[in-house]
């Protein structure tokens, strides 16, 4: 990712258009000063873009990049407008190796509410597109090549990109519509969307949710403060959060999913699923391969798939209950224990293959365990509570 530093030194020594590429008009509006630019230059396979403000790019069937740029400052008449805005302009050149390099300064002034918003057409064709602004949001749509975008503070809008994606904010909300290649992306205050991405992604954030609507590859999804939701995924999951839910759709691949504070729910996933959480419940449906659930105080609820293989798997949790559904034909080995149960009803099994047995006496709380093998026997089962329930049920 470029940062913020090494993209503005791209404005140096760059050309500014001749008077006829360019043009531009100066108003007032109440106590502002508006300057509104507009140029353009021929193409090329890539676009670099430097600003200080807000930035649109607009992927379209043409072959050059076009520009317009609204400035709006303060200032006491025209002359001192004029003044301020002379260093707040546009850079717009070719550079070897096909690029082109559209490049806005700030205002020379400090108090002066310099505000600017900066819209390009360029071709949608563009195989590379590099985007760095400060103190701005950015929408890009369109473009058909990769796109790297960063801001120093505002939201960052991404919609029908045909290649990678990377962004990177220090301050805001990322959205993310339809990427063609893998996704980069993280904030350092705000949410994170994702509708589709045809390749992997890594999606972080230290202060909001995760959404992602459809993934083809690999997701790592990490949030230091908000819930993470996945309809779909086609590859293996990754997923945490220090202080929300997590709710898995369909998912194709194996699941990781852990949270410091909130439920978890998985509505599918039978090639496996390792989840944890410290202070909720745990919901998995549809499971099956190594299915690993680990719980502090919340209740634990997994629905063993019908012709999905089962794995060697443990479920525990410290003061909920745990509650299986096994199809009626799966062939498994059953271990279960209650470390502190008043009486044997803590463990109840609808398979007369499971015994239930009290080890530590008769009086008192004492161990109660199960075991059996259910058809024959097969991968082994384990559950684990300190103080709750167990039950063993047939799925129906």
């Amino acid at each position: 990712m470029i940062r913020a530093a090494l993209a503005l030194a791209l404005i140096a020594g760059l050309p500014y258009p001749t008077p006829a590429q360019r043009s531009s008009e100066l108003r007032r509006d109440g106590r502002y000063w508006v300057q509104k630019e507009s140029a353009s230059i021929q193409a090329g396979s890539r676009l670099r873009v430097s600003s200080v403000g807000v930035v649109r790019v607009r992927g379209v069937d043409i072959g050059e990049v076009r520009y317009t740029v609204v400035k709006r400052l303060r200032a006491a008449n025209e002359a001192e407008a004029r003044e301020r805005l002379a260093p707040a302009g546009v850079s717009l050149a070719r550079q070897g190796g096909g690029s082109v390099v559209v490049a806005l300064r700030r205002a020379a002034c400090r108090r002066c509410s310099f505000r600017a918003d900066l819209e390009i057409e360029a071709p949608a064709a563009t195989r590379q597109l590099v985007l760095v602004t400060e103190d701005g949001e950015i929408e890009v749509q369109g473009i058909e090549g990769a796109v790297d975008a960063e801001t120093t503070g505002g939201r960052v809008v991404l919609d029908s990109i045909g290649g990678e994606a990377r962004v990177l904010t220090a301050g805001g909300d990322i959205e993310l519509g339809t990427v063609g290649g893998e996704v980069r992306a993280e904030t350092a205050g705000g949410g994170i969307s994702l509708r589709q991405a045809r390749g992997g992604a890594v999606l972080n954030t230290n202060g909001g949710g995760i959404r992602v609507k459809r993934i083809d590859g690999v997701l790592q999804a990490d949030t230091l403060g908000g819930s993470i939701e996945v309809e779909e995924a086609a590859g293996r999951v990754f997923v945490g959060t220090s202080g929300g839910t997590i709710r898995i759709g369909r998912a194709l691949g194996t699941v990781s999913a852990s949270t410091a504070g909130g439920s978890i729910h998985v509505a599918e996933a039978p090639q496996g699923v390792r989840v944890e959480t410290a202070a909720g419940d745990i919901r998995l449906e549809q499971v099956g391969g190594a299915v690993f659930a680990a719980g502090a105080a919340g209740d634990i609820r997994a629905f063993f798939a019908v012709g999905a293989a089962l794995r060697d798997s443990l479920l525990e949790t410290t003061g909920g209950s745990i509650v299986v559904y096994l199809p009626a034909d799966l062939g498994v080995t059953i271990d279960a224990s209650v470390d502190l149960a008043k009486s044997l009803n803590r463990i109840f099994s609808e398979f007369s293959a499971v015994a239930v047995r009290r080890s530590d006496g008769d009086f008192g709380p004492g161990a109660v365990t199960a075991a059996g093998e259910i058809n024959g026997g097969g991968p082994l089962l384990q559950m684990r509570n300190i103080d709750g329930r167990i039950e063993i049920r047939r799925r129906r």
